[in-house]
C-alpha cells in the first residue's frame, strides 16, 4: 500500500516502483524497448510487465521491486501483450494478448515450475482490461460481445456462468 508501479511514457517507456511515503522513483527496466503495464506480486518484492527489446523478444518481464537483481523474461511472446494481475497467491499472472483470429483474449500464465500459459477466457470477442478479485474467486472483464464494451464476471479459478454487470458500457473494471 506504500508503492506504486507505473510506466512512464516518452522516450523511454520504462517501469519505475514509486515509493508514496518518500516521493522518489525506482527504474526497473533499462533496455530499449516498450515496457508497460507493471503489477506487483501479492508480497510486493517483484514487479511484472509486459514488453518488448530491441532485438523483437516481446515478453512478459520481472524484477525485484526494490531494484535489486536483473530483469527476468518469464515468458516469451509474438503477440501484443498487456499485464494485467497478479493473482492472490502468487503462482499467475493474468495477461491479454493480442491474436488477429480472436482479438484480445484473456490468459493465464502459471508459474511454477516451468512456466506454462492457457487462455481462460477466448471468444471471437474483444475481452480486455481484466482483473482479479482480491480473494481470487472472480474475474472481471469488459467484453465487446454486445456490440459495445460491457462488463462481465465470472467465477475463477473455474471459470462458470457469466454474469453482466453493466448495460449501458463499462470498460475497466477494478
Amino acid at each position: 500500500g506504500h508503492l506504486v508501479a507505473a510506466h512512464l511514457q516518452g522516450d523511454d517507456n520504462d517501469v519505475w516502483v514509486v515509493s508514496v511515503e518518500r516521493g522518489t522513483l525506482t527504474r526497473l527496466s533499462f533496455d530499449q524497448g516498450e515496457d508497460e503495464t507493471p503489477v506487483f506480486s501479492p508480497d510486493e518484492r517483484m514487479v511484472a510487465w509486459s514488453g518488448s527489446r530491441a532485438d523483437l523478444v516481446r515478453g512478459i518481464f520481472r524484477r525485484q521491486s526494490d531494484g535489486g537483481g536483473s530483469e527476468e523474461l518469464i515468458w516469451k511472446l509474438d503477440l501484443h501483450t498487456h499485464l494485467r494481475d497478479w493473482t492472490p497467491d502468487g503462482k499467475a499472472l493474468i495477461y491479454e494478448s493480442s491474436d488477429p483470429k480472436t482479438s484480445n483474449d484473456i490468459w493465464r500464465l502459471d508459474l511454477e515450475g516451468s512456466p506454462k500459459a492457457t487462455p481462460l477466457i477466448q471468444t471471437l470477442f474483444n475481452e480486455h482490461n481484466s482483473r482479479l478479485s482480491s480473494d481470487g474467486h472472480w474475474i472481471a472483464y469488459a467484453s465487446n460481445e454486445s456490440g459495445q464494451d460491457e462488463i462481465y464476471i465470472q467465477p475463477y479459478p473455474q471459470l462458470g456462468s457469466r454474469v453482466t454487470v453493466t448495460t449501458n458500457g463499462g470498460d475497466q473494471p477494478v
